[in-house]
């Protein structure tokens, strides 16, 4: 079920009701209930999967702290093979099946069964990370273990994070579910602004601009180079409003029930490099994989070469390099099980790579030309061409298919890809969705970039919950009327739910 189904926006507007109906105590034991409806109507078959898998969780991590540190060890690993072996059934089968049947015809026999296709559990992705980092905090020593198993599996199927996202930690969210969330106006203030202006960013922005984004990419050898990078520049805002606009939506139902939910974005195209850009983009994912994934890689590859330096260079920056493009690449498995994804991931891999070692250059470069470091023109430069370093890579994201991103990519670095006759150039392809349809994104894409701005100078969302309640009523019923005439309501999916 859609955030912006009717069916769930009445169902969410029930069960609110319900949840502060009822007494404090009963409040947690209603909400895992909501939850577990919630991910049943998307596949009941895989209900018990999770509760197992939770259940799985919960005994091993409660067993850790009176084990031994070999005991601990062995238990670590249990759940880590039970957990990505899950993970990597449902979601990288068939691409397996598909390598063994291409290098060998007759290997991939064996996973026949699998041909027919594999129905992915709810969350699949979001879930079983968060239920990794609980088993890792709980390993380390960072958190105590959960002592009641219905509070570790509200964690685990959260409804509003369920979908995709944010992938919120057990240190962070567990004790929440600790306290009982009493009704609290400025709560429902802030959930109903946030919901707001995520479905703005979805409907208005995203869905608008996938009208436009959407022919290049099926079809990129009908284009000239003008209009394919227009659509992978348009697409960098489509994906961007139609994640954000999500994230936006799940912690605003949250904070609704009173919960705070991570951040998960922090205005990811005014980043200043492309590690800035992982700091601000899908926040939760981008910490996940920094203290999980390149930390420890960093730190194992330095225990295993201690000397200061390894063939000509500082160990320091191979260990940056060797974790930064092993990390990413594994972080484009984590989107989807083919080669674009891996590629992207590897791209951005070597994005940090390269900047991590060209930083003495470019301060060289800079001095000579006098350029100051915290100028508006070298922060306009820095913006502007991690803006573009990112909208190339997402190409590769968005490309239906491997030979399709090398073509887009073919014709933007050949000449006669620019000005191909038979193709459609920019005009032609702004003009095919309307010059009405063109205006309205133009200026929803207008709308968002002035929000973006104003919100790095101060909290909009706070300066309209302090207005006067007929000013603040006005914007809520701005914001729904421009959803209602503007939205585009025929996409109802978002893109990251098919991670």
């Amino acid at each position: 079920m859609s955030f912006l189904s009717l069916d769930f926006l009445l169902a969410a507007a029930l069960a609110l009701l319900v949840f502060y109906a009822l007494p404090l105590a009963w409040r947690p034991g209603f909400l895992l209930a909501a939850s577990l409806a919630f991910f049943a109507l998307a596949g009941p078959v895989y209900l018990p999967l999770v509760i197992l898998l939770t259940w799985a969780d919960f005994l091993l991590a409660g067993r850790m702290p009176a084990s031994r540190p070999s005991g601990r060890k062995r238990l670590l690993w249990l759940g880590l093979l039970l957990n990505v072996g899950v993970l990597g059934f449902f979601k990288y089968t068939l691409w397996l099946n598909s390598l063994l049947g291409a290098f060998l015809p007759d290997g991939g026999r064996g996973l026949a069964a699998f041909r027919g296709g594999l129905l992915l559990p709810l969350g699949l992705s979001y879930f079983i990370f968060k239920k990794i980092s609980y088993l890792l905090d709980a390993y380390w020593g960072r958190l105590q273990p959960e002592k009641r198993f219905s509070r570790l599996l509200l964690f685990v199927v959260f409804f509003p994070e369920i979908t995709a996202g944010p992938i919120d930690r057990a240190g962070r969210l567990l004790p929440q579910f600790e306290g009982n969330r009493d009704f609290v106006a400025a709560d429902i203030s802030a959930g109903l602004h946030q919901v707001l202006w995520g479905m703005f960013k979805k409907l208005v922005i995203a869905d608008r601009l996938a009208a436009l984004v959407d022919p290049v990419f099926q079809s990129p050898g009908q284009f000239q180079a003008q209009a394919i990078l227009a659509a992978a520049l348009f697409y960098s805002l489509q994906i961007y409003a139609d994640f954000s606009g999500y994230s936006d939506m799940a912690i605003g139902l949250g904070r609704l029930f009173g919960y705070r939910l991570q951040m998960n974005f922090d205005r990811p195209y005014f980043a200043l490099s492309i590690g800035d850009f992982w700091r601000r983009w899908h926040i939760s994912l981008s910490q996940w994989l920094r203290d999980y994934l390149f930390l420890p890689l960093s730190f194992a590859f330095l225990r295993r070469f201690p000397q200061a330096s390894l063939l000509g260079r500082k160990t320091e920056a191979q260990a940056y390099a060797l974790a930064s493009l092993v990390t990413m690449a594994l972080c484009g498995l984590w989107h989807g099980a083919s080669w674009t994804f891996l590629l992207w991931g590897l791209l951005h891999g070597v994005y940090l790579a390269a900047g991590f070692f060209s930083r003495r250059a470019r301060r060289r470069v800079k001095k000579r030309l006098g350029i100051a470091g915290h100028s508006a023109w070298n922060r306009s430069w820095q913006q502007l061409s991690t803006f573009l370093l990112v909208s190339l890579a997402w190409i590769l994201f968005r490309s239906e298919s491997l030979s399709g991103a090398l073509d887009m990519f073919a014709r933007l670095l050949s000449p006669a890809g620019w000005f191909s006759g038979r193709a459609r150039g920019l005009a032609e392809w702004s003009g095919a969705a309307g010059q009405a349809e063109f205006a309205v994104a133009l200026a929803a894409v207008g709308a968002l970039f002035l929000v973006e701005t104003l919100q790095g100078r101060w909290r909009i969302g706070r300066a309209l919950r302090s207005l006067q309640w007929p000013l603040r009523w006005a914007a809520y019923y701005l914001f729904i009327l421009a959803v209602l005439f503007f939205g585009v309501f025929s996409k109802a999916e978002f893109v990251y739910q098919g991670f």
